[in-house]
């Protein structure tokens, strides 16, 4: 008697022991489930909006353009002139009405003279090469620097520079080389430019310009014979580039 109750006992324990056992196991799903549905909902409530699909990354700018005017000057050298070297000197305002984009209106004077090419040919043939020599470019320009960063100096200083590009239209001076006397023309020019700028403070900056600019240019030859007429000079328009790097200094009010 006493063996076949403590039997029946046992078995009760094992039944409620494999009771409590289903019982968690079907409990700690739908607990973890109900878990995870609050999660999401909070995850999605906090993070998350229709409307979030453009991004875009803020800087503090130590040195900003917008809303400001700059003065630059500027000396540069002609880099593919097959005929002429020498020195261009520029001067430009510009405005910025935001951080991105800017105007400006500039004035380029070179003085150019004949290069080692052009003197060789000279001694060689006894005559000058038919070519024409820049002399000006006046010039509206738009201008887009869409990149603002700042780089470590030997790990001394901190440069903050932008970078960006131009296009610019306007009017072309130049000289047809003629044996009576050179002859002053005037084209229209346009081009584009690249650019990059280093801020010193505030008020003052460091720049340099890669330009390329294309001209439609009247050509003539040199000399013409004693019998031939004037018109025998004519040698038709051709389109010119001219390529330049300057470098100079910017004054921001």
């Amino acid at each position: 008697m006493k063996l076949n109750m403590e039997l029946n006992m046992l078995k009760n324990q094992t039944l409620k022991t494999k009771f409590a056992a289903g019982l968690i196991a079907l409990l700690v799903p739908l607990a973890g489930q109900a878990q995870e549905s609050v999660d999401l909902q909070n995850l999605e409530k906090s993070y998350w909006s229709a409307k979030d699909n453009e991004f875009s990354v803020v800087q503090n700018r130590a040195f900003s353009k917008k809303g400001r005017y700059s003065f630059t000057a500027q000396y540069g050298i002609p880099i593919n002139d097959p005929y002429s070297e020498g020195s261009l000197y520029k001067g430009e305002v510009d405005y910025y009405w935001n951080e991105h984009w800017g105007m400006g209106l500039k004035y380029e004077k070179m003085d150019l003279v004949d290069n080692n090419a052009t003197n060789t040919f000279i001694n060689d043939h006894r005559t000058v090469p038919n070519h024409n020599v820049l002399k000006s470019f006046t010039a509206g320009s738009i201008y887009y620097a869409p990149l603002y960063a700042k780089m470590s100096f030997l790990d001394k200083k901190i440069i903050y520079f932008d970078m960006g590009v131009g296009l610019h239209a306007g009017s072309v001076g130049y000289e047809v080389q003629r044996s009576d006397g050179n002859a002053v023309k005037s084209t229209i020019g346009y081009g584009f430019s690249i650019f990059q700028q280093f801020y010193a403070n505030q008020h003052w900056s460091f720049r340099w310009d890669f330009q390329t600019l294309y001209s439609s240019q009247e050509r003539q030859r040199y000399r013409i014979g004693a019998t031939e007429s004037e018109s025998a000079r004519s040698l038709g328009d051709k389109t010119l580039q001219n390529t330049s790097l300057s470098i100079g200094i910017t004054y921001w009010k």
